[in-house]
């Protein structure tokens, strides 16, 4: 495979991570790693420079103030010169092929984007063996509604499926043609956290002509949050970090609903799917207390 792919990393406070997770992207197929600093207050830069003496395709970009995610990505996106770009995470590790096995699935079936699976670690399981963590993970649907459910708006990337299929939205993690994701770029609106910037940009994407598949045999899998904490996206409190997912899930809805609705025929509505995701952290709770 020609290295014909760009990996954009957005990182905050992560300098404890990157030479774990970072050397895991530079896979087959890929020219550059763009990680874009957005003004960590830790020794990114240190580290980086470290790495890059091993790794002179890393490429480093510094913001000057943070900006968060959204805005990282777009200035990651502005340096992009390959004809792909896949967005990684710098909490996350990339399964070794990943890259090679998305661009073969958008080659095979001329798609403009795929996404990988995406696994969470728990504490304890950072250092099993890669191959017996993802085969332990595994569980196979033929029903695209456990991926995704439109009507009720539950996803759940942690399934495979023996093929790859073709979805409304996948993950972050995914592999996309540079000049879509170059014309549709990530909306800086989203606050705090950001939650749903990264569901926002794909769904556009799709709205630009872009067709998304799945292929759940590309991983990435990220590390135990116990192991992130300080940086991206949950740098604040548990209660503001809810507090920015219904903001922006509501913001969401009403920018995209309407396309989603007359696209996939959905009987629903934003408001019912606003209340369920609200409901959604008062009930849990309260569940737990009267157990």
């Amino acid at each position: 495979m020609n290295p014909v792919v760009t990996v954009v990393i957005p990182s905050y406070n992560r300098a404890h991570l990157l030479e774990r997770t970072i050397p895991t992207y530079l896979q087959e197929g890929v020219k550059e790693i763009i990680l874009v600093d957005d003004c960590s207050q830790d020794n990114t830069s240190e580290v980086v420079k470290r790495m890059q003496k091993e790794m002179p395709q890393l490429v480093y970009i510094r913001h000057s103030k943070n900006m968060r995610q959204p805005a990282a990505n777009n200035s990651g996106l502005e340096r992009v010169q390959t004809s792909w770009v896949y967005f990684g995470d710098d909490d996350s590790i990339l399964y070794p092929g990943s890259i090679k096995r998305l661009y073969e699935t958008c080659m095979e079936n001329k798609v403009e984007a795929c996404g990988a699976i995406a696994y969470y670690m728990k504490p304890g399981e950072e250092n099993m063996d890669l191959q017996e963590y993802v085969e332990k993970q595994r569980r196979y649907t033929d029903n695209i509604n456990d991926i995704v459910d439109l009507e009720h708006f539950c996803v759940n990337f942690a399934y495979s499926t023996k093929f790859p299929i073709v979805v409304p939205f996948c993950q972050a993690c995914l592999i996309m043609k540079s000049d879509i994701a170059k014309s549709v770029q990530f909306d800086t609106r989203y606050v705090g956290n950001a939650y749903r910037e990264e569901t926002d940009f794909i769904v556009r994407c799709t709205q630009n002509g872009a067709t998304i598949m799945f292929d759940s045999r590309a991983v990435q899998i990220n590390l135990p949050q116990t192991m992130c904490k300080g940086g991206g996206a949950h740098d604040k409190s548990v209660w503001r970090y809810r507090y920015d997912m219904i903001q922006n899930n509501w913001y969401f809805l009403r920018k995209n609903f309407s396309y989603l609705k007359k696209k996939y025929h959905l009987s629903t509505n934003k408001y019912l799917l606003q209340f369920e995701f609200v409901s959604g952290f008062i009930l849990r709770p309260l569940r737990r207390f009267f157990k």
